[in-house]
């Protein structure tokens, strides 16, 4: 149960402080509406009592190669049962610096 926030704003923090923890740059994170997480039945997913809602997040940041990759692995063994990276985009920063732009699409699993 504690791996999985009620409220939207405790795990949108959490992926702020993480990116802080790996020295990464937070340029955007933009939420859309929750829906309801639903089973191969459709049926509402229930943990102990309480809904299951996947919030899908978008984030932007500005990092590097080895950062990323601790940001990740620090989103898989700190938060596995509630986050999925859906989709990720890594390009070069503008003005051929070192630095990476960063867009990942998640779907953060909240209970309500």
């Amino acid at each position: 149960d504690a791996k999985f926030p009620v409220k939207e704003e405790e795990a949108l923090g959490l992926l702020s402080e993480f990116a802080k923890k790996c020295n990464i740059t937070v340029v955007a994170i933009k939420s859309q509406p929750k829906v309801e997480f639903l089973d191969a039945k459709d049926q509402k997913v229930e943990i102990e009592g309480k809904v299951c809602q996947i919030l899908p997040v978008s984030i932007d940041v500005k990092s590097n190669y080895n950062d990323l990759g601790k940001y990740i692995e620090m989103l898989g063994e700190s938060l596995p049962a509630y986050v999925t990276i859906e989709e990720l985009n890594i390009r070069k920063e503008s003005g051929g610096g070192p630095g990476l732009r960063v867009t990942m699409e998640l779907s953060l699993y909240l209970l309500a």
